[in-house]
């Protein structure tokens, strides 16, 4: 009886494929995989000539999985992950590290399950340790070797490396006097009481301060503090 192994595509040609619709990219998929751009677009055609379809479109500016090549793409990534996790259990307990984050109950519960198993995909010998909570606005010192927050990214004694950025948007119940200046107005919103998000740096306070207003926080009444697990 044929082994089904041998019925496989090489294993060479797969990783390109992975790589590249990861990327969107032959350059960058050759980057990851120390090849050349040549090499890789190589290598996919022929597992297209093996398949018998296109699993890319060829665009001006990068690439666009065909509905073969994305229909075909989920399974090869869940084989590339069930052998990393298998030799890791086999073979890596040994070498096992130990990662440990600490990030916001929102973004530990919505974001992180997103990507670590493609990260214990790519480094099966770590372990990741998530401490999911609410904090105050100041890094504290305690156990954890990285963690993923809210803010400016100025915390002297700490490096910091910025993952995203957001917009902030003033979100007021009283209508806007066209005539009004935006410091004034700020000020009379802040004084009939605002919201504060638990566990992200005081947003309202910047805000102020950008506008020029001394002392902001004298002008701020707090009607409400709401958990960041809940936004």
């Amino acid at each position: 009886m044929r082994s089904s192994v041998n019925r496989l595509p090489p294993l060479n040609w797969l990783r390109s494929f992975e790589a590249a619709a990861r990327h969107d990219s032959f350059a960058a998929a050759a980057t990851e995989l120390h090849l050349t751009a040549a090499a890789i677009s190589y290598q996919v055609r022929s597992l297209e000539g093996e398949l018998g379809f296109k699993l890319f479109e060829r665009l001006p500016r990068g690439l666009r999985l065909t509905d073969m090549g994305r229909a075909y793409l989920p399974s090869l990534r869940k084989a590339f992950d069930d052998i990393a996790i298998s030799t890791a259990g086999l073979f890596g307990g040994a070498r096992e590290e130990t990662l440990t984050i600490r990030a916001s109950v929102s973004y530990g519960a919505l974001i992180l399950p997103k990507i670590l198993p493609r990260f214990r995909a790519a480094y099966p010998h770590i372990h990741v340790r998530l401490f999911a909570t609410v904090w105050s606005d100041r890094p504290e010192n305690e156990d954890a070797d990285l963690e993923i927050r809210y803010g400016d990214g100025n915390w002297p004694g700490w490096s910091a490396d910025r993952l995203d950025q957001d917009d902030s948007i003033v979100v007021c119940k009283f209508p806007v006097d066209p005539a009004t200046e935006a410091a004034e107005y700020l000020v009379e919103q802040a004084r009939r009481g605002v919201i504060q998000i638990m566990g992200c740096e005081n947003q309202w306070v910047r805000l102020l301060e950008q506008e020029g207003i001394a002392d902001a926080e004298r002008h701020l009444r707090t009607v409400a503090i709401v958990d960041n697990s809940c936004t």
